[in-house]
């Protein structure tokens, strides 16, 4: 006797491999069933097929039902601030500092959860970007914002700004929604 894994099935003229998938889809399970190769509670068949099998369908003609829209996952609520750097003149001297002294300067204000920094390149048609960086920082709420801002290190990032972003920066703060 040949197991599961090893018998194949004819399909549109062309013998395919019975895997854990296509074993599910040619029994008719329906979309509750889960996988049992994934072991203890398993994956929904849908998520391996890639569409939902039609309960009390044909083994080799599996009925595509549309998928309903997935639930849309729980949004997190941040105090975010973005801060758009010019463009210096003098672009290695400004990366130096940024990088060596402001950067580790930020990270070490209290209650910042997340820090990101992008250096835009040029756009579609070869512009110049607007900004030379972007550096987005990310606190759980206002209040953790303004508690770290009003330390010691919030106020010695604030002053360090002088020491390299000499062609100015805009700072934008306020809630975000994390959508995905």
């Amino acid at each position: 006797m040949t197991r599961p894994a090893e018998q194949s099935v004819q399909a549109g003229g062309r013998c395919v491999p019975r895997n854990s998938a296509t074993m599910i889809a040619a029994k008719s399970w329906s979309d509750e069933r889960r996988d049992p190769s994934a072991g203890k509670g398993g994956v929904p068949i849908s998520h391996i097929l890639g569409f939902r099998v039609a309960v009390g369908s044909h083994p080799l003609e599996m009925n595509q039902i549309p998928r309903a829209p997935r639930a849309r996952q729980r949004r997190s609520l941040v105090f975010q601030v973005t801060v758009l750097y010019n463009h210096p003149e003098d672009p290695a001297k400004f990366d130096a500092h940024y990088d060596e002294v402001h950067a580790p300067l930020a990270t070490t204000i209290p209650g910042l959860q997340r820090y990101t920094v992008s250096r835009p390149g040029p756009g579609p048609d070869g512009a110049k970007p607007p900004y030379y960086l972007v550096a987005v920082l990310e606190f759980e709420s206002e209040a953790a914002y303004g508690a770290g801002m009003s330390g010691p290190e919030g106020k010695a990032a604030v002053a360090d700004l002088a020491n390299f972003a000499t062609a100015g920066a805009a700072v934008m703060a306020g809630s975000a929604v994390s959508v995905v």
